[in-house]
């Protein structure tokens, strides 16, 4: 009986013995796998952050700067409303600014004098794009005459709607302004896959 309970008394240590180097194990793969895990999550967000800064930096919607932040040749307007506002200090006679159309389409803007829209629209014939950067891309001029000098403008893009009898329809622009210190505001900018500013507009 004595050897017997020794027996089982010895028994009972190696199996105490075993629970406790397992309990060790689980204990330290326990304390090991929250670490893993926590590296995994930071390695998925880290790539989820690379490829949306990406995303995002390639295109984007209607974004504002003011005149000296704009960091592009000119601006893409896609939708009615959207405008670049200017100073046209000049000495001449004129003062000329540059457009290009998606495609063999007219666009349509309203022009503003010093806040007043002159409710009326001028049609620019098609001028498309010819997928050049814009520091040298096919670049139609279009000349403000001396009613428009040394004033406050904003060229207004007009899409989908009636202005003063006129239906004009939808339509894509690309203004440039040559003397971008002239330039108070981009109001609404686009970038888009088929014009990326961020690869093709860059100064």
């Amino acid at each position: 009986m004595v050897f017997g309970a020794s027996v089982v008394h010895i028994g009972s240590g190696i199996s105490n013995e075993r629970r406790q180097v397992a309990r060790a194990q689980a204990l330290a793969q326990g304390r090991s796998r929250p670490k893993y895990l926590m590296k995994r999550l930071a390695l998925v967000i880290g790539v989820l952050v690379i490829f949306t800064g990406v995303a995002c930096a390639s295109t984007f919607r209607g974004k504002s700067w003011s005149g000296s932040e704009f960091p592009y040749v000119g601006g893409l307007f896609l939708h009615d409303g959207d405008y670049v506002r200017f100073k046209t200090n000049t000495t001449g006679s004129y003062y000329r600014v540059y457009y290009m159309t998606n495609g063999n389409k007219v666009a349509n803007v309203e022009l503003y004098i010093n806040g007043v829209g002159q409710g009326t629209t001028i049609q620019l014939g098609p001028n498309p794009w010819n997928l050049d950067h814009w520091n040298w891309a096919n670049w139609a001029h279009w000349d403000l005459g001396s009613g428009f000098i040394n004033k406050q403008i904003d060229i207004r893009l007009v899409e989908n709607r009636t202005v003063n009898r006129k239906w004009c329809g939808e339509s894509d622009l690309m203004i440039k302004i040559p003397n971008k210190n002239d330039v108070i505001k981009w109001y609404h900018v686009d970038s888009t896959d088929w014009c990326d500013l961020d690869d093709v507009a860059k100064w």
